[in-house]
């Protein structure tokens, strides 16, 4: 089976500002810096989305659309990233 990554050089994990993003479905959604400050305006939004891991580490998933409309609370914290593409197993 081949390697995707092979030969790449691995990013380090990075600690960085997120936004845990509670919608009005339930759904939590953590993303970048910019997601905050596309919450405050009223159209919808392109933000980077990462998932969270079983050690609490946050692993980025890709691109989401995010309407402000449906956004609940907004909340900010350091979490450590993980921004290597493709899957550790």
């Amino acid at each position: 089976m081949p390697v995707l990554n092979q030969g790449k050089k691995k990013i380090p994990l990075q600690k960085i500002a997120v936004v845990r993003l509670s919608m009005a479905d339930g759904q939590v959604i953590y993303s970048d810096e910019q997601a905050y400050i596309g919450v405050q305006g009223n159209k919808t939004f392109l933000a980077k989305e990462f998932k969270n891991q079983v050690n609490d580490i946050l692993k980025y998933d890709g691109n989401t659309l995010i309407n402000p409309k449906q956004c609940v609370c907004a909340r900010p914290m350091m979490k450590l990233v993980d921004m290597n593409p493709g899957d550790d197993k």
